[in-house]
């Protein structure tokens, strides 16, 4: 046998290879850590370039309308004649990238703008007052008209009605549109300012618009400058434009939803948002950051990165590093399990045997020997202790010992009242039958009897309480809780019954036939003694109650009593009851109907279930007197049921001596 001593020192050995693991892990952790920060990093220095960009695309909206709306308050821009004044406008879109239309449009309805055209620049007039009809025309290369205008549809052009001058026409500041179907075609937003004499009417409103198209262009090359798809939102979450890429992209819509989620706390705080989402079998990392822009709005950056084509080198070298040291690893943990095996295994078992024998599971189980001669002591020790307890558990209910241990208390006389269902059995004609026979061939009797009656107890959550002669009393709702005790008793007394049934006779031609009574009541359960040595059972007017109903089975030639607290109880246990009699037992006063358990109602026979009915017939004549319908009744049944035989012979000895007029059908038993 090895040393305990020397095995520990082996696992100490193992136990440091797993350290040395633990440290790569951590190490491991670190690394992620770092990709995390710099992935973090990447993003952040993409939103600020992308938000930089976005700004500048925007930002000429705020110059234009300021230099406009000044020339024209002050002089330096007419607008008596539209077409001019669209001339000069016309000469600002050469300069200026991304913006498709410069406009003015008049209070009084007319408009008068210019359109930056892939092909040529041209201008757009609306001269009628109060809306008359669009007409274009083309620029040549010095910007200026060439005639004839063309018309470009037939209805009526009104600038007030516009989304670009209803937003500004009240406002003195720069005004944004939500994004609306321009007139000449195509989507997009606009910015624009209302233009004021010094009296403060409005004179008209200057507008610049931008194409979603030409918006979404100009994301698509800052896509090649950030390497990351990019997208823009509204203040609200709104998806106003996206790079090519991003355009057609299945998870846009998880992006969108991030934006929405977080549109307030970004345009709030002015902090980013970084998170992670999976779409096709790809991660991918969306950072977002609320872009100001001109006119108090913000708009909302997002730029998306895909994880694999961005870090994948990294994350590869990492895996690769993780997997060498989970060889590692494995190895020393390979030798620790083997170590430690040699020492736990032995020792689980007999903590195992602990466990069970502290829950009072005495059941026999060979422990293996140990190569360590302290383990090998001590689970020698724990299977003299188990055999020794098992043999004591013969002698005492084993769910009271295991309550007990589960407790952790020490048992002390005393009890506590609550509601039982107690059970009383008894073998008819046992004595007369054990002077017959010689001791040992009526203990093997008694014996075969109360494991038949015993299991059935058991079987039902019952509790022998304790052996009284060829008899026996069983608790059920105590020690432990028992849901619907009543009529758990009452199958464990028609289980016992059907188990007595299958007995062959046995020597002198004995066959066992037991008597029952159940009751149902409070008693006071606990341990009752000495000091030095006391017993667990229940006391109470109920339990001697009990005792007295399974000796009533001798006058009715029944088998099974219950009083009617019982029987109510186990009302709706699925039983066949017949109200057998009032009685007054030895020792009470008090009248008590009792009932007689016939067995399963869904197994009950044609003569059961016509014994139950027409003797509860009869037994209401007999207690209203009518002792003629009665007899007539019991007469039909007297050679089928005892009880009918009984009452029978009763009614005949009322006829001879007719009862007082205060009778009431009490029948008192002469004996207990």
């Amino acid at each position: 046998m090895f040393s305990f001593r020397s095995l520990l020192i082996g696992l100490f050995v193992s136990l440091i290879l797993v350290s040395t693991g633990s440290v790569t892990w951590l190490s491991h952790s670190g690394t992620n850590l770092a990709i995390r920060e710099l992935a973090i990093g990447q993003i952040n220095a993409s939103l600020d370039s992308a938000s930089n960009q976005v700004r500048e695309f925007f930002d000429p909206a705020s110059r234009i309308l300021s230099t406009l709306s000044e020339n024209l308050q002050f002089g330096g821009l007419g607008t008596a004649d539209p077409v001019k004044l669209a001339t000069k406008i016309a000469r600002l879109l050469p300069f200026e990238r991304g913006i498709s239309w410069i406009s003015f449009g008049y209070s009084d309805g007319r408009f008068a703008g210019a359109q930056n055209g892939q092909e040529h620049q041209s201008i757009h007039v609306s001269s009628t007052e109060f809306g008359g009809p669009l007409v274009e025309y083309r620029l040549n290369r010095e910007s200026l008209p060439i005639q004839p205008p063309k018309p470009l549809r037939d209805d009526r052009f009104d600038a007030r009605k516009r989304p670009w001058f209803v937003a500004a026409e009240d406002s003195n500041a720069i005004c944004w549109t939500e994004p609306y179907e321009f007139y000449g075609g195509g989507r997009g937003v606009a910015a624009s300012l209302a233009v004021r004499n010094w009296l403060g009417d409005l004179l008209g409103v200057f507008s610049v618009d931008f194409l979603l198209s030409d918006i979404s262009d100009y994301l698509t090359r800052m896509q090649k400058v950030t390497q990351s798809g990019i997208v823009i939102f509204l203040e609200d979450g709104k998806l106003l434009a996206a790079s090519e890429e991003m355009a057609d992209a299945t998870y846009l819509w998880e992006i969108q939803q991030i934006a929405v989620e977080n549109a307030s706390k970004l345009v709030e705080s002015g902090e980013s948002v970084v998170k992670e989402i999976q779409s096709d079998g790809e991660t991918y990392i969306v950072g977002m950051q609320a872009t100001k822009i001109v006119g108090g709005v913000h708009g909302i950056s997002a730029v998306v990165l895909n994880r694999e084509k961005t870090f994948g080198a990294i994350e590869q070298t990492l895996r690769i590093s993780t997997y060498a040291a989970g060889f590692a690893i494995v190895l020393s943990l390979v030798v620790a399990i083997m170590l430690a095996r040699r020492i736990a295994n032995p020792l689980r078992l007999v903590t195992q045997e602990l466990r069970r024998i502290e829950r009072f599971e005495l059941a026999p189980v060979a422990l293996p020997r140990s190569s360590i001669r302290e383990v090998q002591i001590l689970s020698e020790a724990v299977t003299r202790m188990r055999d020794s307890l098992q043999s004591f558990s013969h002698y005492v209910p084993v769910d009271i010992v295991r309550d007990l241990l589960q407790s952790g208390s020490v048992a002390t006389p005393g009890g506590l009242r609550q509601q039982v269902s107690v059970l009383f059995c008894d073998v008819e004609g046992f004595t007369s039958y054990a002077e017959k026979v010689s001791p040992e061939v009526s203990v093997k009797t008694l014996t075969e009897y109360f494991e038949i009656f015993g299991r059935a107890i058991h079987n039902h959550g019952g509790v022998i309480d304790k052996f009284l002669g060829d008899g026996m009393m069983a608790l059920f709702n105590a020690p432990s809780a028992l849901d619907h005790h009543p009529a758990e008793a009452c199958r464990a007394a028609l289980q016992a019954r059907r188990g007595l049934a299958g007995l062959m006779p046995l020597d002198g031609d004995f066959v066992p036939r037991v008597r029952v009574g159940i009751h149902t009541c409070e008693a006071l359960v606990g341990n009752v003694g000495t000091a030095e040595r006391f017993s667990y059972t229940a006391i109470g007017d109920g339990v001697n109650l009990c005792s007295r109903l399974e000796g009533l089975n001798k006058v009715y030639g029944t088998w099974i009593i219950a009083s009617s607290a019982t029987a109510q109880a186990a009302s709706g246990g699925g039983f066949l009851w017949r109200l057998l009699d009032r009685v007054a037992v030895v020792g009470r006063e008090e009248p008590l109907e009792i009932y007689e358990l016939m067995g399963f109602a869904t197994e009950a026979n044609a003569d059961q279930q016509m014994i139950s009915r027409n003797y509860q017939e009869a037994l209401d004549f007999y207690f209203r007197r009518e002792f003629t319908k009665a007899t007539s009744l019991f007469e039909a049944l007297v050679a089928i049921d005892p009880p009918s035989r009984v009452m029978l012979q009763r009614i005949r000895s009322l006829e001879v001596i007719p009862p007082n007029l205060d009778w009431n059908g009490v029948f008192k038993p002469s004996s207990k």
